[in-house]
């Protein structure tokens, strides 16, 4: 009877040609052998040679099997270092405010992909960015980027059902392109119960709750994934969605604070401009409305009244009908 606290991984192995199986006690790696691998890891391949490194046993993974991890992992992370800085650059390229940059990042995620089919983050990035894609309003077909969005979210759940990420990205995408709130929500829920730390479920169930009206709630879940990643890199994304929630309880002097604030980091983010446009209409503040919605409509100038109502992740809910209408008074064209 073993005493492990984790179950212990089975011996590694490799099969033989021919029959039988030979045991495997250390990998013996080469890196930067290849120009391609060389330039992704910032090095000139003309000038700097291969080094060697070892890896465990139990890395290997064979013929494409799943890749093996302790049954408490909460996030499969990637496997390399180089993976890694690669994919946070994709993320910080996601949330900047130049469009080229943003463009950029989807190319990050696709090549982790092709590099790492067996890994769902990069997948649940390149979803997470269809949606950040539609919120800026960078986007010709609502019905195509909900499809594709779907599809990268499925393909990271179907490689591992229970990865928190990808949980949270499936309500992002049920919340803000689909619009099926109650498969949101579920899917909200099984991300805080497989990772009840898991900041961005806390803020985007929060911002599902100032979809629906419900502004207290949604307050104090978005506050939850601020005290649970104070010094995010991105603070401004849960700034700016914290203002959403107080807009939804009718806080307009806070939502407007959080909006300026988010602002300052990230001064084209479509829906922290909306927020102030809407809290300063609801005020009375007209001037700072109307100049606003004129910043919202050089970012995107197509938006109408109708348009953002046919893709508010709030349609269907008294919020739409009010946040619409405060645009309206802020001379947003029908």
């Amino acid at each position: 009877m073993s005493d492990y606290v984790i179950p212990a991984p089975p011996r590694a192995h490799v099969p033989v040609a021919g029959g039988g199986k030979f045991p495997v006690r250390r990998i013996f790696c080469v890196g930067r052998n290849y120009a391609d691998h060389a330039r992704e890891m910032g090095h000139d391949p003309n000038r700097e040679p291969p080094f060697f490194f070892m890896k465990p046993a139990d890395a290997l993974v064979i013929g494409g099997a799943p890749a093996p991890y302790p049954v408490a992992t909460v996030e499969l992370t990637l496997p390399t270092l180089d993976a890694g800085t690669l994919l946070l650059g994709g993320i910080g390229l996601m949330h900047r405010t130049d469009r080229r940059d943003f463009d950029k990042s989807r190319h990050a995620f696709e090549h982790l992909i092709e590099r790492y089919p067996r890994y769902a983050t990069p997948y649940a990035y390149l979803a997470e960015w269809h949606v950040f894609r539609v919120a800026q309003g960078w986007f010709d077909s609502l019905e195509h980027e909900a499809a594709a969005a779907l599809d990268r979210v499925n393909r990271a759940l179907d490689l591992d059902a229970e990865d928190s990420l990808a949980l949270t990205v499936n309500g992002m995408v049920h919340t803000n392109l689909l619009r099926k709130h109650d498969v949101a929500k579920h899917s909200y829920d099984l991300a805080l119960q497989r990772n009840p730390n898991a900041g961005l479920a806390w803020l985007h169930r929060g911002t599902l709750w100032a979809f629906q009206g419900r502004g207290r709630e949604a307050m104090a879940e978005t506050e939850r994934a601020v005290s649970l990643s104070p010094l995010d890199p991105w603070r401004y994304y849960y700034d700016s969605l914290s203002a959403t929630a107080a807009l939804s309880a009718r806080e307009y002097e806070l939502a407007i604070a959080l909006a300026h604030r988010s602002l300052r980091a990230n001064r084209t983010h479509a829906s922290t401009l909306r927020v102030i446009a809407i809290a300063s209409s609801e005020l009375g503040r007209m001037d700072e409305a109307r100049n606003t919605v004129a910043e919202l409509r050089e970012l995107d100038p197509s938006l109408t009244v109708s348009g953002y109502l046919a893709r508010s992740p709030a349609r269907g809910f008294e919020t739409s009908r009010i946040w619409a209408e405060a645009l309206r008074r802020a001379k947003l064209p029908a």
